[in-house]
């Protein structure tokens, strides 16, 4: 095993809080080894912003849906996924 390898394993092993060891057990043995990682770009005001926005989208589409017109503050909660979305793309990039 190389140096890189090595590092590349421990640091697998570590996203997941295990010692190496278990960690290359289980990935010999076939087990499946689940690492979530908490990769959201955006922050708390940013995600709240964003759960306003999409009650606002699924008013726009029942509206929509329904034969009526839609909100009056619809292209300004355009503009503002789109702002969000933009930030996102950014921090994504940067990744």
């Amino acid at each position: 095993m190389t140096a890189d390898q090595r590092d590349f394993i421990e640091a697998k092993a570590e996203t997941v809080g295990w010692p190496i060891s278990t960690f290359m057990r289980a990935a010999i043995l076939g087990e499946r080894i689940t690492i979530i990682q908490d990769r959201n770009p955006l922050t708390p005001d940013q995600s709240e912003r964003l759960r306003v926005i999409g009650l606002r989208l699924n008013e726009a589409a029942k509206a929509a849906n329904g034969g009526r017109e839609l909100p009056p503050d619809f292209d300004a909660t355009m503009q503002e996924l789109e702002t969000l979305l933009d930030v996102f793309a950014e921090t994504s990039i940067s990744d």
